[in-house]
């Protein structure tokens, strides 16, 4: 049997389920075949940006994988690759419309990531016309988030019939555990916007699950931790390995209920008389 295929648009929280540092076996069963990462929504459904070779001149070197990210955010290449290789599920999370936000340029839009794009000279110079975050600017932020998730609801229905959209409802950790084993809260001050923002996550949950009828992984009521031997560095966003098990775990249970059904279709479809006809064991 062919592996089950997945598309991310999100960021570690959902694309960390596909990485063998967290959950070794995962290629047994399952493939990550695009995504669009730590990407805004808004700005992946929005038209493609031009920017010219002086805009992106960068203040500093970028890793192969963050200069690919910025470019493919700012082109919406993703679109294309998911249009032409459509995923058998799209997980979906929020953290880049929560944490970094969006720029406007023109009547387009581009995900304000600090790990590339505020690196490049037309961030610099301020060339855009406004820049916008979703706990600063509830209201226009709100408003252009929930058009552009419409606009890629009905994207994937008109061009990905057979995908399914699996929504990552994940809350911040207020807590790690430290490299002596002992779990140690979050700085405050530095992190005072933990529960606000979960706050508004749940809001945004809540609107979706009422008007979508998307799949979901819900952890929130478990108790995570963060990890501060994380590969990519100790933040709220960073969990402990159980998180990755049980989400992986989420992803199973969903599958399996799919392939059941599936099963179950093909089963109902197969003619009675067909079958009436052999008398197997008296059955029939």
């Amino acid at each position: 049997m062919s592996k089950i295929t997945f598309s991310v648009v999100g960021a570690c929280v959902s694309r960390d389920v596909f990485n063998r540092k967290f959950v070794p076996e995962y290629k047994e069963f399952y493939e990550c075949i695009s995504q669009a990462w730590q990407c805004s929504i808004i700005s992946l459904m929005s038209p493609e940006v031009k920017l010219s070779e002086d805009d992106l001149q960068l203040s500093e070197e970028l890793s192969a994988h963050r200069y690919n990210t910025m470019m493919r955010d700012i082109s919406k290449q993703y679109l294309a690759d998911i249009k032409a290789n459509p995923p058998d599920y799209i997980i979906v999370d929020f953290y880049a419309d929560m944490r970094y936000g969006i720029v406007k340029v023109g009547n387009k839009y581009l995900t304000n990531n600090p790990n590339g794009f505020r690196k490049t000279k037309f961030f610099r110079d301020k060339k855009f016309d406004a820049k916008y975050r979703f706990p600063t600017n509830l209201k226009t932020y709100r408003k252009l988030w929930e058009e552009a998730f419409d606009k890629f609801y009905h994207f994937a229905q008109q061009n990905l019939p057979d995908t399914k959209i699996i929504l990552n409802c994940f809350r911040y950790a207020n807590s790690y555990v430290d490299k002596n084993g002992e779990v140690v809260m979050f700085d405050q001050d530095r992190y005072k916007f933990l529960d606000s923002e979960t706050k508004l996550f749940n809001e945004l949950y809540d609107y979706l699950l009422d008007k979508y009828p998307l799949y979901k992984i819900d952890l929130r009521e478990n108790e995570y931790y963060s990890d501060s031997q994380y590969a990519f560095g100790l933040a709220p966003w960073h969990y402990e390995r159980k998180y990755h098990n049980d989400f992986f775990s989420g992803l199973n249970l969903i599958c399996l209920r799919d392939l059941m059904g599936e099963r179950e279709e093909k089963a109902r479809a197969v003619k009675p008389e067909g079958v009436k006809k052999k008398k197997l064991f008296g059955v029939f």
